[in-house]
């Protein structure tokens, strides 16, 4: 019970760890018509999940949680390798470089001592790694910090979408459910010791890169 207690204070909306500041494109999107009505919203999201989160960033965080720290860092370089686009890979360092400095705030050996190491390491503080760190420490199980990281993709999109007025608040937990239900059978099958890393979100990928020109912007991404 004691897992699931402090998986629930990461899911916590109310919990300040840098997630609310970036929309991973989404701003772009909405902007440019892909993502303008709640139908789309749940397309981009099931598109990030399956395309990039799933086969990429779930990939290295189910690694970064079973292995030492110094091999975390050949990890994390092989995240800034596979990410493309500059603004993406900023975004998922700035992401994880603040969720490294909330805990180490609050008091986590492992969050401090990592995030010495990201910076003298230029390329590392990815997301998915800083949060290997982050919920392994306070002994979060595999699912748990899966289901977290999934959660921290969709929720928000779904929250960074009623921001930006694409849809309500009803809107937003309708979307987050048939999102769900749609990823549901991916996300029951567990990252295997053979999976290979991969992403293909082009469109997201490209409004991520696009966002950084926009005069006039809510999110950092």
């Amino acid at each position: 019970m004691t897992d699931h207690i402090a998986a629930l204070m990461h899911a916590d909306p109310a919990f300040a760890a840098g997630g609310g500041s970036f929309s991973s494109g989404l701003e772009r999107l909405a902007a440019d018509g892909w993502a303008a009505s709640q139908d789309e919203l749940v397309e981009r999201m099931v598109e990030a999940v399956s395309a990039r989160w799933n086969p990429h960033d779930r990939v290295y965080l189910v690694r970064a949680l079973t292995l030492p720290g110094p091999e975390r860092v050949t990890l994390d370089l092989d995240v800034e390798a596979s990410t493309p686009g500059q603004e993406a890979r900023s975004a998922s360092r700035r992401a994880g470089s603040a969720l490294l400095a909330t805990w180490a705030r609050l008091g986590l050996a492992e969050a401090v001592a990592y995030r010495d190491v990201v910076r003298a390491t230029p390329g590392c503080g990815h997301l998915p790694i800083a949060q290997a760190v982050v919920f392994g420490a306070r002994g979060l199980s595999v699912r748990d910090a899966e289901s977290l990281s999934c959660w921290a993709v969709l929720g928000g999109y779904a929250s960074s979408a009623v921001r930006l007025g694409v849809i309500g608040h009803r809107g937003a937990q309708e979307a987050l459910l048939t999102a769900h239900a749609r990823l549901s059978p991916l996300l029951e099958r567990p990252v295997a010791d053979d999976d290979e890393p991969w992403t293909f979100t082009p469109l997201h990928d490209i409004a991520i890169e696009r966002h950084a020109l926009s005069d006039m912007k809510l999110f950092a991404s």
